[in-house]
């Protein structure tokens, strides 16, 4: 009788192994390889979302092939873009810098070769714009952009005068007024994270405030704690950082007054440096930072080397170097999200839109 038992039993096993295998034949499973260790002796990541729900024809090797075809197609739809850069700094300055890596980074992402990306650095007024313009309309770029407001008469000419190219203003608000249909404006809307960096400030000043370190220099005529604030010109960026910074100090800690200094230039480092040394010898206790230069750190950890331990809020990249002592956080734009947009939405003929952000 186990005999019996035992041969239905194996008949019934071989005919749900035919069965599994006949409906699955076409499938080919890719092999997960095991994990490769690193320099240190760790196993490197291995992605836990495998989809296991193959369909019955479906073939990873055609997949992946297609995933190439699709990769090959927007490169050369990139092909046809020339890119044209306009700065108001180079890369020593935060600000600058931090457009040229997310330039870099977006045109790598979607296939523009750095060939096809010509830079014109430390043009800091409409005269220098002009000739810049021209330059990079002669050598063939049609998507121009600049990062500085004070470019934007010059690009808002060329646009009219050349409406095969399109043409980007960092920080512009002329676009939805100008009638044109190739210029654009765009910015991120930092003042949510300045609204933040505000709160993380405010914790600090309280913490210093209730436990007794802020000295009477410390607080103005009216006992409120000092804090100092650089910017660069009273426009409306200017005047929304702060507003946001101030607000966010104030979720947090009520007894602080908000001292503006402002540069009246784009970048100039020895002004900078200068603002912040003032602040520090009228008594602020923080300062935060909406200029381009790093010349605002370098001061502020130069004080806190000397026994002045002011605290520095920072804008535009990590100044965990510059600062490392005096720096509690700093606000920063992530530009290689936007350039990567206008880069595929130039690369597929979309609208580009006004705003973007």
């Amino acid at each position: 009788m186990k005999k019996i038992v035992s041969a239905l039993l194996v008949a019934g096993l071989l005919a749900i192994l035919l069965i599994v295998g006949g409906a699955h034949r076409h499938t080919v499973v890719k092999p997960v390889a095991e994990p490769e260790q690193t320099a240190d002796g760790q196993d490197e990541d291995v992605p836990d979302d495998i989809d296991e729900n193959l369909d019955d024809t479906d073939d990873v090797s055609r997949d992946e092939t297609d995933q190439n075809e699709n990769d090959a197609d927007q490169t050369e739809d990139a092909d046809g873009i020339k890119i044209g850069v306009i700065l108001i700094g180079d890369e020593t300055e935060n600000y600058s810098r931090s457009h040229i890596e997310a330039i870099v980074k977006a045109a790598e992402t979607i296939g523009i070769a750095a060939d096809d990306i010509e830079w014109k650095e430390r043009i800091d007024n409409s005269d220098e714009s002009y000739d810049a313009i021209s330059e990079l309309l002669d050598d063939g770029c049609n998507l121009l952009i600049a990062n500085a407001q004070v470019q934007q008469d010059a690009l808002m000419d060329a646009a009219e005068e050349n409406p095969d190219a399109s043409f980007v203003v960092i920080g512009g608000d002329k676009a939805a007024v100008s009638g044109l249909t190739n210029y654009y404006n765009a910015y991120t809307d930092i003042y949510e994270a300045r609204y933040l960096s505000g709160v993380v400030a405010g914790m600090k000043l309280a913490q210093l405030h209730k436990k007794g370190k802020i000295s009477k220099y410390g607080y103005n005529q009216y006992h409120k704690v000092r804090v100092g604030y650089i910017a660069t010109y009273p426009n409306a960026e200017a005047i929304s950082g702060y507003s946001a910074f101030y607000l966010g100090m104030k979720s947090v800690m009520k007894n602080v007054a908000l001292e503006v200094y402002y540069t009246n230039t784009w970048m100039d480092m020895d002004a900078e440096a200068t603002a912040a040394d003032k602040m520090i010898r009228s008594g602020c206790v923080l300062i935060a930072q909406q200029s381009d230069s790093t010349s605002v750190a370098e001061t502020i950890e130069k004080a806190w080397k000397k026994g002045r331990h002011v605290y520095y809020i920072g804008s535009g990249e990590a100044a965990d170097v510059t600062a490392e002592d005096a720096v509690l956080t700093s606000a920063i734009s992530d530009w290689s999200v936007y350039y990567t947009q206008l880069f595929t939405a130039l690369s597929e003929e979309t609208e580009l839109g006004k705003r973007h952000f």
